[in-house]
């Protein structure tokens, strides 16, 4: 589940082991260190740019 980043409890896990295929992610959140993401920012909105080309329906990136 590299998406999720580290699940830390069970609680969590139980969410995780919840999602179905067809699931929508609606938000998205970073907590913790996220310098090196930051230097990643041309390829985040390379990425950004390629999912709103290929689904229509996304709400605009935040980034």
């Amino acid at each position: 589940h590299a998406v999720f980043g580290e699940v830390t409890s069970d609680e969590e896990q139980e969410i995780v082991d919840s999602i179905s295929q067809g699931d929508e992610i609606e938000s998205i959140n970073i907590e913790g260190e996220y310098e090196e993401l930051l230097k990643k920012m041309d390829e985040v909105q390379y990425w950004n740019e390629t999912l709103d080309e290929q689904f229509e329906n996304l709400k605009p990136a935040a980034v």
